[in-house]
């Protein structure tokens, strides 16, 4: 603590004598003579620069002893611009592919590309928003070399995750810091590890979504230590930086109205078989009138064909057409009493999904003049899912403004209001809340013959259930399941967040090139959800709860900014203190034993005393850091940093880190600078040590409530034993690279090759129950990722009124766990439906594990009993969820002003455990329970008689019997699926994909139609996301669209259907 004092108050205290500025002006153009508006003009290893106007002017204060301006433009290459004596510039930019030169690095500092030791990979915000994709995470899909994005198919507003260079913690977080405009927050998932692990609930979205593509400029994404040391131990996953919009210098102002709708449909649903109907067994059973047991009037229904209704599977008779009496021919109405013929369903399940609309609409104004700047936004997102009843509405408010007072001061604020509500948002997986997935009912608890239609009218008029799942003709109760529309009709769910996050700073620039800034950071929400099950509800007893969230991270700092060049040689650096805040509370509970007052859905109507919960939890990180670099000639460059980070979640001893790197690039192509075919080329390199935090409270054990004992409050210490001796996380990093562009920057390659260790990695492990506990955290382990990533872009073709520009990316990592703690080789992360995700010695990270097929030591065929069944073996390892390589293919055109973009992307290898495959053969739903066998008989027809002696029917499961001779031996294919659903091998697959994930194409209308009025440009856009996989080896499932909240992946476990959508826009300027 003395050090941090001491360091912050150095800092605050540096100050000087105010030496004159020299004022230059100037106009930047492009070829043909147009302004350029909005130009950047910075001046180089300084964060001191402008924007031109609406002419193309600027004026800037240049510091003493400053070399060279660096200007840029979207779309153009940029230049950089030597000072001279004169205090005029006309500058003339040229189209170019490349708009990365200068790029935004840690602590947001703008840097010219040449000068980094790392990769950073940039991204322009038009580049996102051009599908109008509203996860900022999902909009990364394909385009980021290195990075695995994962999306969940919640239905509504679902999570999306990113790792960055594989994972690099056994059990903690591996996802990046995200920062916007200098500010941490917050990027949670909500739902609980039931809905991390896909086991029920609701999915209510990563937090980053509520950073609006609207707002944003361009994203940084520093995926290696040296580029994100600076974070310290929020630096172990790498960092996002994301740069808002902001107002430019121009004549009036400026205002934009951006407006378009998506709509959306299912595009991924199983195949399912429509030659069998409900029921366990292949023939009906006549209906036999028993005096006494049924009314007198059902005594004509007698010997008519009954099907089996309480059975939830499609076992059932052939779809052929026979006459029966189906469930809602036992109601009151005008089905009573009815035959119907028993074929396939006219209404499938993809007729019971919407049509989702999103409207997206927001309108900017903004300005600026030479001493300042300013932008305000407000977007309205408003989304009805293809889930019937689900809707999710936000609005976001987002204010960003700059003023310089006086000649010394500038002033700044970034601010941003986000409200988002949901409203019947679907579950997900199979679990205890899984009556809310209704998909996961269509594949396993269904009947093929049903008629969604029938099924609408869901209610008896005393209010209960009416539903197909029918006890028997004289009880029609649900033996397990309402109708769907019961579910999303009188069940539900909403969710509610109110959030601010953004940033005050001042700036001093007290001599030239030395500025000294303030800045109070914050991310503040509040987030509420409800969830309730209908009173008369046959899965569960009536039922409410609430939980309330309240979360803030504040950051105060203070940062000194050095530049300077000296002759052949630049230095600039900065040196800086920060102190971080965090808390966090929730509050809430849940009733019990049901509701003492129908559809009251209040904690109040509790049959019982319900279930309470109280958390809050604080942290606090105080920290410094510095940063040195030096230049030489514009050619070698040498990056060091360090950061120590004291965190009160650690013990004192254990609680204090210093996080170094140093990096270094040398641009061999200043030797060659009038090559005709090199541009550009650098070779660079670097190295750091970061970190991976703690949560609060892991050191000491604490008192915790376990529900009341009685009357009485009930308090218990955890089984989880905590550790006083605890540290953080260490990750060391390493990492080359190549980067080269040719032939006037028309073609380039960028190569990394990184290699990252993690240490004392924190995760939880079995104790002796003699210590009174269960298991205990331990500091252990070692964890490897080695890997390169590459990305190649170019412009093949460049005419007048054609241009071709592509750009390809390609990451390979490789993981392996290569130590745990000694006595320990498997470590399970999670499981679900008899597969674990673990950690293993000697593998890489994440293997799926479980049951698999007994097999024969030298042929590996599978061994079957004298019945023709397999046998299940466990703890079978099936490869590890990760992916081999994974990449993306973009391609841009401009045809006679028209503008096309196209983005492909790929994942190679990983494997993925599919729940939804294993019930829906489990219960003869899916496609591959049906067919003919290689005698040419329907596979569902018996393969034994009741004597037993050969029928034509059933399967014969390719392997050997115990004695190494063929198998010969058919069984019936329900026994086959009802008795191995436990061996998970067969249900594990290949996970790799490609899909066309993005097409747009946009217009300029003609300058000609606005000439006479107030509209300055408009542009109108067609767009499409997640058009079509174009290749996968999973049936029946996206394996894109696996579980993603957390670290364990490769579970597929009751996915609701993926969806494409279709949009158009309209962008207005004015």
């Amino acid at each position: 603590m003395q050090r941090f004092s001491l360091v912050l108050a150095l800092v605050i205290g540096l100050a000087g004598f105010a030496l004159a500025q020299e004022s230059i002006t100037g106009t930047i153009t492009d070829a043909s003579g147009e302004p350029l508006i909005g130009a950047s003009v910075l001046v180089a290893g300084t964060t001191t620069g402008t924007v031109s106007d609406f002419n193309g002017y600027f004026t800037l204060n240049v510091p003493e002893g400053a070399e060279e301006l660096i200007v840029s433009y979207t779309g153009y290459a940029t230049q950089n611009v030597p000072l001279t004596t004169d205090d005029n510039y006309d500058i003339v930019l040229a189209e170019g592919v490349q708009l990365n030169d200068v790029v935004v690095t840690a602590l947001g500092i703008s840097r010219e590309e040449k000068s980094l030791g790392y990769a950073v990979s940039q991204i322009d915000g038009a580049e996102v928003n051009q599908a109008q994709e509203t996860n900022l995470v999902s909009a990364l899909n394909g385009r980021v070399a290195g990075a695995q994005i994962n999306n969940n198919n919640s239905g509504l507003g679902g999570s999306s995750s990113i790792i960055l260079r594989g994972a690099t913690s056994l059990t903690g977080t591996n996802q990046p810091l995200f920062v916007v405009d200098g500010t941490p927050i917050d990027n949670s998932t909500f739902g609980g590890r039931n809905a991390s692990e896909a086991r029920g609930g609701q999915d209510y979205g990563n937090m980053a979504q509520d950073i609006n593509p609207n707002d944003i400029e361009s994203i940084s994404i520093l995926k290696g230590g040296a580029a994100a040391a600076l974070y310290g131990s929020r630096a172990s996953n790498g960092v996002i930086l994301i740069t808002t919009k902001s107002g430019k210098a121009r004549r009036g102002l400026g205002v934009t109205i951006n407006s378009g709708i998506q709509f959306s449909t299912v595009a991924v649903l199983p195949d399912y078989q429509d030659e069998y109907g409900g029921g366990r067994r292949g023939n009906f059973l006549p209906f036999e009138f028993k005096e006494g047991e049924y009314p007198e009037s059902y005594r004509e229904f007698d010997g008519q064909l009954i099907a089996d209704y309480a059975y939830d599977g499609s076992w059932g008779p052939a779809l052929d057409g026979t006459l029966v009496r189906h469930w809602d021919s036992w109601f009151p109405g005008e089905t009573f009493g009815e035959l119907r013929p028993w074929v396939a369903s006219e209404n499938s399940v993809r007729d019971f999904y919407d049509t989702g609309v999103q409207y997206n609409n927001n309108v900017s104004i903004a300005g600026g003049s030479e001493t300042g700047n300013f932008r305000l936004s407000y977007t309205n997102n408003s989304n009805n899912g293809v889930y019937p009843g689900s809707s999710l509405n936000r609005n976001t408010v987002n204010v960003s403004a700059s003023q310089q007072l006086g000649s010394k001061f500038t002033a700044s604020v970034n601010a941003n209001y986000v409200n988002t509500a949901g409203e019947g948002r679907p579950g997900i997986g199979y679990g205890n809340a899984s009556a809310t997935n209704i998909q996961t009912n269509f594949n396993q608890w269904w009947q093929r013959q049903l008629d969604l239609d029938r099924l609408k009218d869901y209610q008896m008029p005393d209010g209960t259930p009416r539903t197909w799942n029918i006890r028997a003709p004289n009880d029609l109760r649900a033996n397990y399941w309402e109708s769907p529309y019961w579910t999303i009709n009188r069940d539900g769910n909403s969710d509610d967040r109110d959030r601010v996050f953004g940033n005050l700073a001042l700036r001093y620039d007290i001599m030239p090139g030395l500025s000294l800034s303030g800045f109070a950071r914050t991310d503040y929400y509040t987030f509420r959800t409800t969830q309730r099950v209908a009173s008369g509800s046959n899965a569960s007893l009536d039922y409410y709860s609430e939980v309330a969230r309240t979360a803030r991270e504040n950051n105060f700092e203070a940062l000194l900014d050095y530049s300077k060049t000296f002759s052949d040689f630049s230095i600039d650096g900065q040196l800086g203190a920060n102190l971080r805040q965090e808390q966090d509370q929730s509050t809430g509970g849940n009733t019990v034993d049901g509701l003492n007052v129908p559809d009251y859905y209040t904690l109040d109507a509790s049959n019982s005393r319900p279930n309470l919960i109280n958390y809050r939890s604080q942290k606090e990180v105080q920290s410094v850091y510095g940063r040195l670099g030096i230049g030489w000639r514009s050619m070698l460059y040498v990056d060091v940093t360090g950061r120590n980070d004291w965190s009160s979640a650690l013990e004192s001893g254990n609680n204090s880190y210093f996080y170094p790197s140093v990096s270094g690039s040398f641009v061999f192509s200043e030797l060659i600078a009038n090559s005709d075919i090199v541009s550009f080329g650098k070779i660079r390199g670097g190295f750091a040590t970061v970190g991976n935090d703690t949560d609060p409270y892991n050191t000491r054990n604490t008192i915790g409530s376990v529900g009341p004992f009685g009357a009485f409050p009930g308090f218990a210490i955890p089984t989880q034993q905590r550790n006083f001796d605890l540290r953080s996380e260490s990750i060391t990093t390493w990492e080359t690279g190549l980067e080269m562009r040719f032939l006037n920057d028309r073609a380039g390659f960028d190569l990394t090759y990184y290699d990252i260790q993690s240490e004392d990695l924190i995760f939880d492990v079995s104790v002796s129950s003699t210590t009174g506990f269960a298991s205990t955290f331990v500091n252990a382990g070692l964890l490897e990722n080695k890997g390169i990533e590459l990305r190649v872009y170019g412009t093949p073709v460049q005419t007048e009124n054609f241009t071709w520009n592509v750009g390809i990316n390609y990451a390979r990592n490789r993981n392996k766990v290569v130590e745990l703690i000694d006595g320990l080789d498997q470590l399970s992360i999670g499981s679900t439906w008899y597969v674990n995700f673990l950690a293993e010695k000697g593998q890489p990270y994440g293997q799926l594990n479980g049951g698999g097929f007994l097999r024969d030591s030298t042929s590996g065929s599978i061994i079957l009993d004298e019945e023709g069944l397999p046998t299940r073996v466990t703890n079978q390892n099936f490869g590890s969820a990760y992916p081999d390589f994974t990449g993306g293919i973009s391609n841009s055109f401009t045809i006679y002003g028209f503008n096309i973009n196209t983005l492909v992307d790929f994942r190679k290898g990983g494997q993925i455990y599919s729940v939804s495959n294993m019930w829906g053969n489990y219960s003869g739903m899916f496609e591959n329970t049906v067919g003919v066998n290689a005698l040419g008989a329907p596979i569902r027809d018996p393969a034994y008689d009741e004597d037993g002696n050969r029928l034509s029917g059933g399967i014969l499961i390719e392997g050997v019997n115990e004695d190494g001779t063929p198998n010969e031996t058919y069984v019936d294919v329900r026994n086959y699926y009802e008795s191995t659903f436990q061996i998970s091998e067969q249900f594990v697959y290949d996970a790799s994909f490609v899909k066309l994930r993005e097409v747009s194409i946009s217009r300029p209308l003609p300058a000609a139609w606005f000439a006479n009025n107030f509209i300055s440009t408009a542009t109108l856009s067609l767009t499409a996301r997640n058009l079509a996989i174009l290749y996968k080896n999973a049936p029946n499932i996206d394996p894109d669209a696996a579980l993603s909240n957390g670290n364990i992946q490769g579970y597929e476990n009751g996915q609701n259907p993926s969806v494409r959508s279709y949009g158009v826009n309209l962008n207005v300027s004015f």
